[in-house]
């Protein structure tokens, strides 16, 4: 009986053991605090993690940040997340807007953008 439940408890160990070590653990960035300036900030693709829809930001060109009155950057994989995002929000005058422009290679104010189909 002792050796049965020894090699189950061995089988589990191992599969959890397994199931962990193929296990991706990576921490992505969803808020950077102390943003003060209100700047957009140069992110990296597959480092920063989508604030509405919690998706990971693999491509920055259609990427979107939002900073709140506190300085708390947020980060948007697209302008769409941030748009629905934005509509719950209570104060709405005091958050900077930023859009990644493809055309300029760089953040732009979302407020002042042309936009396109």
């Amino acid at each position: 009986m002792i050796k049965k439940i020894m090699i189950i408890l061995i089988f589990f160990i191992i599969l959890v053991f397994s199931l962990f070590s193929t296990s991706s653990f990576k921490q992505h960035i969803v808020v950077t605090p102390n943003n003060h300036t209100k700047q957009a900030i140069q992110i990296e693709k597959d480092k920063y993690k989508d604030r509405f829809c919690n998706m990971s930001i693999a491509d920055i060109s259609y990427s979107a940040q939002a900073i709140l009155e506190n300085g708390d950057t947020l980060f948007f994989d697209d302008i769409g997340c941030l748009i629905l995002w934005e509509k719950d929000q209570k104060n709405k005058t005091n958050i900077v807007l930023w859009v990644y422009a493809k055309d300029k290679q760089k953040y732009i104010n979302a407020k002042k953008a042309w936009y396109s189909v």
